[in-house]
């Protein structure tokens, strides 16, 4: 059993109204409220278990600082990264193999792309690009071979109107031109199983999405779908291939798009008014897709995951929630989790779901259930946790109850 999971069940205060049998409830808590705070917001989790989150804190005088708030097991941290001028949009966050968050972001003020490193003690603050205005829409990813836990960052060249990549070769940052020709905005940086880094991003000529691979001495680039496209958030799938989530601003739709080895293959997720924010797509311990979005009808923050033929969506938080820049991860334990905006109350908040007794949603609580849970969180096989040399439903209400949920009968 994963002791970490204990500590972010701890953290959960309010519990949404919303849930579908076998998803869950979920749990909702107010990360920072001092000010104008939230904006940009990208979460990930540390090496403890623990979520993080950085975002913008909005200041008067058209000024903004980088904020990084933590979970330490008890309450939420936070504080300054960045404090310079007008700074910190586009952020994104990622945490290194050897547990040190880093954070990619623009410098409205300087123009520049920038990159923050925690030492332990203090945020190591670099200028990756500033040559011209470079660095808005940046997706922050960590590389593997030949660059082993070093960060590498796409992002898009405001005055070359094109798409860059840089990464940090040793102490030293190096960039790249991806594709030129008016491209690059909204871009979403994955890295592939083979370790290196593939981008979604769209086309300014035609507002259609494209994606790129870097195959280990070039990048191919491959178009994904036409149309009005805004808001990529990329992920990759169990298989090692690409998926895609984006907004369609045609049919004002989500969809999602999964690369099945020979072409891309387009389904909506969500018809009628929605908004992505800058991370809404995740990949869940089943290998099913995930996202999270605003149903701007309502206002409501909403979470969705395919149902067979359709996806079934479920209202995280509730009307009049007006979330934005919405952040999409999974926890170390497979649960899903939300960083959000609130622009009413101008409010950080996080959610995460809690976990139910019928996992896999078929109306029935049985050592299925069980099964699923001991893959996640890496028990074994066996799964006989009360001993009575028998697997069933109690050994999976053990596990439950020390994970803190109270939903056995959703």
């Amino acid at each position: 059993m994963r002791p970490t999971v204990l500590a972010v069940a701890a953290l959960l205060i309010i519990t949404a109204p919303g849930s579908a049998r076998g998803q869950g409830a979920w749990q909702i808590a107010t990360v920072d409220s001092n000010g104008d705070v939230g904006a940009w917001c990208s979460l990930a989790f540390l090496n403890t278990g623990h979520p993080a989150i950085s975002y913008v804190e909005r200041l008067p005088g058209n000024q903004a600082s980088l904020k990084f708030a933590w979970y330490d097991g008890q309450s939420w941290q936070r504080h300054f990264v960045d404090a310079g001028g007008n700074v910190g949009q586009y952020c994104s966050l990622k945490v290194r193999p050897n547990g040190r968050p880093v954070i990619a972001y623009y410098d409205l003020t300087n123009t520049a792309l920038k990159c923050a490193e925690f030492d332990g003690q203090s945020w190591d603050v670099v200028t990756v690009d500033d040559d011209g205005a470079v660095g808005t829409w940046c997706s922050l990813g960590i590389l593997g071979s030949p660059f082993d836990g070093q960060p590498g960052i796409s992002y898009y060249d405001s005055d070359g109107k094109r798409l860059k990549f840089a990464w940090r070769d040793g102490a030293v940052w190096k960039n790249t031109v991806v594709e030129s020709g008016n491209v690059g905005e909204y871009t979403s940086l994955v890295i592939l199983p083979s370790g290196r880094p593939a981008i979604t991003y769209v086309r300014g000529t035609d507002k259609s999405l494209r994606y790129a691979e870097f195959i280990g001495f070039a990048w191919i680039i491959t178009p994904v779908v036409s149309g009005d496209v805004t808001w990529t958030h990329a992920a990759v799938l169990p298989s090692g291939y690409p998926a895609v989530v984006y907004s369609d601003l045609l049919g004002d739709d989500v969809r999602y798009a999964a690369f099945d080895g020979q072409s891309w293959q387009a389904t909506t997720a969500f018809t009628g008014r929605a908004s992505l924010g800058k991370n809404g797509l995740a990949i869940l311990p089943t290998g099913a897709p995930a996202i999270a979005f605003r149903n701007r009808n309502t206002a409501e923050l909403t979470y969705a995951t395919p149902g067979g033929a359709v996806w079934e969506p479920v209202v995280v938080d509730t009307v009049g929630a007006q979330p934005s820049y919405v952040s999409l991860v999974t926890s170390p334990g497979g649960q899903p989790a939300i960083a959000y905006y609130v622009e009413g109350s101008k409010d950080l908040k996080f959610a995460i779901r809690k976990l139910c007794a019928d996992l896999n949603g078929d109306g029935a609580v049985s050592q299925v259930d069980l099964g699923i849970l001991l893959a996640w969180y890496g028990v074994g096989p066996g799964g006989d946790i009360d001993g009575d040399g028998d697997t069933g439903q109690a050994d999976l209400g053990i596990l439950l109850a020390q994970l803190g949920t109270n939903c056995l009968s959703d």
